[in-house]
């Protein structure tokens, strides 16, 4: 299984103001911003840096209690890019042996995407997803 390095995820307050920052400050480029199923589309934009991303999430602690996640998928996090359907399940089944809780996001994330979230032994969000979004 071969992992690369992704994207990472901040969180804001105001998820529009924060990108305008790293875009007119940091000098991150704009890219375009899938929809989602289960998010509003404008509570998150995208950044790109080199081949590597930047999310910018607006903080809403209402989605996972309303789909009754036990993982929120949109709190801080990092997510590594895995190149095939059976990489998924070898890390699904990898967190399962080692008793880390997971949680499949396909259901309600970016159509046609396959995404992954576990909380690592540190407490940090972790994803897991199948190709680029580019």
């Amino acid at each position: 299984m071969k992992l690369k390095l992704n994207h990472v995820a901040v969180m804001a307050d105001d998820s529009h103001e924060l990108a305008r920052f790293y875009r007119e400050v940091v000098g991150l480029e704009p890219m375009h911003t899938p929809g989602a199923k289960s998010i509003d589309p404008n509570s998150y934009k995208w950044l790109r840096i080199d081949d590597k991303e930047i999310h910018i999430v607006q903080r809403d602690d209402s989605l996972a209690p309303r789909l009754a996640l036990e993982i929120d998928p949109l709190k801080a996090h990092f997510a590594f890019e895995v190149d095939s359907v059976e990489s998924i399940k070898e890390i699904t089944e990898r967190l399962t042996k080692a008793g880390v809780k997971w949680m499949d996001w396909s259901p309600h994330g970016i159509p046609g995407k396959h995404q992954v979230f576990m909380v690592d032994p540190g407490g940090n969000l972790v994803e897991f997803q199948l190709g680029s979004y580019a």
